[in-house]
């Protein structure tokens, strides 16, 4: 009888699951920072629509616009869940990516698979009860709509595809720790320009139209605003299932280039304590 090859990386996603679990209140932090900046973003918005005289500004209401920023927000906790840029950084720094590479269990496997781990760990404390509290809120403040069941189907589809290209491209920034030992101020600097790119700040419906052309070509816009839209219920269902087809491209395109480049990366690894 054959062994499951993939069997061994299960206990990893409990793993990171049960780490999620454990810095719950980390997470809420960043959450209560998040929603301190939606707060902010919101009276500006609303300023904005105020003194405008258009209803409408680049086919956003006001009231479009306040739900897309509050669920940009909290959709961004979740789809960029993934811990592998610090966990790989941290390996290297310690010395500990000596002995994790000798041992019998993939090490990309491994990061990735803790990575949805705490995909479902945020969705369960953190995404679920929050995202349902706002978008209530929004409803009765606002008139914003709630999702339809297949939306939520296919925004979970959708945010899990966001996930694995997150994952890979962040093993694939986080090897630059192979040449710089630490990865704290490049992770500040991917953070930000994953968030702006992605829509995590403003839709790229109010980016130039040349800026626009170049981030609908390349995987940013799937990640963060794709997923967003899904759950707002602003694609008809074929629509949908073609961008979801999309991300999984640009996931199976980025684990591809993420293991290339972790073959020449590793070339350069010295292990320093472990």
């Amino acid at each position: 009888m054959k062994r499951n090859p993939f069997k061994k990386y299960f206990a990893f996603v409990k793993g990171g699951i049960l780490q999620a679990f454990s810095y719950k209140f980390s997470i809420f932090g960043w959450i209560i920072g998040d929603f301190i900046q939606i707060i902010i973003l919101c009276f500006l918005w609303i300023a904005i629509y105020q003194y405008s005289p258009t209803t409408e500004i680049n086919g956003f209401t006001m009231p479009m616009m306040l739900t897309y920023l509050v669920s940009a927000r909290i959709v961004s906790q979740l789809v960029f869940s993934g811990d592998s840029f610090w966990q790989i950084g941290e390996d290297i720094r310690y010395g500990y990516i000596a002995n994790n590479l000798i041992r019998p269990i993939d090490y990309r496997k491994r990061l990735m698979t803790m990575d949805i781990g705490n995909f479902f760990g945020i969705m369960i404390i953190a995404f679920i009860p929050i995202y349902i509290v706002s978008i209530t809120v929004l409803h009765f403040a606002i008139g914003a709509m709630f999702p339809t069941w297949y939306n939520i189907i296919f925004f979970f589809i959708s945010s899990l595809a966001s996930l694995l290209i997150i994952s890979s491209f962040n093993f694939m920034i986080g090897q630059l720790a192979f040449f710089t030992g630490a990865l704290f101020g490049i992770g500040m600097i991917k953070n930000e320009l994953l968030m702006f790119l992605s829509g995590g700040y403003l839709p790229i419906a109010f980016f130039p139209e040349k800026l626009q052309a170049i981030l609908n070509i390349l995987p940013f816009t799937s990640v963060l605003q794709t997923p967003n839209f899904i759950l707002m219920g602003n694609y008809g269902i074929t629509e949908t299932i073609i961008r979801i087809l999309i991300q999984f491209g640009w996931a199976l395109v980025f684990s591809v280039l993420a293991s290339l480049t972790f073959k020449g990366t590793i070339k350069h690894v010295t292990s320093v304590g472990g």
